[in-house]
C-alpha cells in the first residue's frame, strides 16, 4: 500500500512523506516532533504497545494530541465476523491471534493482538497521556443491515488524548 501511495504522491503532490518503519523503534524519527499523531486501526497490529505509546509521547510537541481508532476491545463479533478476541478464549485473554470468521479475511491473513480496554487506557496513563475524548460510534442502519444485534454493542472505539 505504501508503494501505491508513494506512486500517487509522485504523480500528484500533496506534501506527504511515506515511511515504512518500526513504530516501536526508540530511534524512530529522532529529533522530530509533531502536533498530532493519528493511528487508524493499527494498534492491534503492533506487538509492543508500550514502546509504541512511549514513542508517540516522545514525538508529540507540548499540547499535541494522539488520536487512535481500534476495533472495540469488547466487540463480541457477529455472524461471519470475528470479534475482538479469539473465539477459543475470552475477553481477558490478551494475545496474538488469527480471526476465524468467514467474513474476517484480513484478520485471518495477518492476525491481530487482542488487548483489554484497561490495557489500552492504562498504557496511555503510564506514559503521561490524559484522556481528552472517547467515542463509541453507533453503527448506522446501513451498516447494521438486517442485523439488529450489530446495533446493540459498539464495533469501534475512538480515543483522543493529550
Amino acid at each position: 500500500m505504501l508503494g501505491k501511495a508513494s506512486e500517487l504522491e509522485q504523480r500528484e503532490r500533496r506534501g506527504i512523506d511515506y515511511l515504512h518503519a518500526d513504530v516501536a523503534d526508540p530511534d524512530l524519527l529522532e529529533g522530530q516532533s509533531f502536533d498530532a499523531v493519528v493511528c487508524s486501526f493499527g494498534l492491534s497490529d503492533i506487538d509492543d504497545l508500550d514502546a509504541t505509546v512511549s514513542n508517540v509521547r516522545r514525538l508529540l510537541r507540548p499540547g499535541g494530541i494522539f488520536v487512535f481508532a481500534i476495533l472495540h476491545p469488547c466487540f463480541p463479533g457477529a455472524e461471519g465476523v470475528s470479534g475482538a478476541w479469539p473465539s477459543d478464549g475470552s475477553y481477558y485473554d490478551e494475545r496474538w491471534w488469527r480471526a476465524d470468521g468467514s467474513l474476517s479475511t484480513l484478520r485471518h491473513q495477518v492476525g491481530a493482538n487482542h488487548r483489554t480496554l484497561a490495557t489500552y487506557l492504562n498504557t496511555l496513563l503510564r506514559h503521561g497521556f490524559q484522556l481528552d475524548q472517547t467515542a463509541e460510534p453507533r453503527p448506522t442502519p446501513e451498516r447494521s443491515g438486517n442485523r439488529p444485534d450489530l446495533s446493540r454493542l459498539p464495533t469501534f472505539l475512538v480515543v483522543r488524548c493529550r
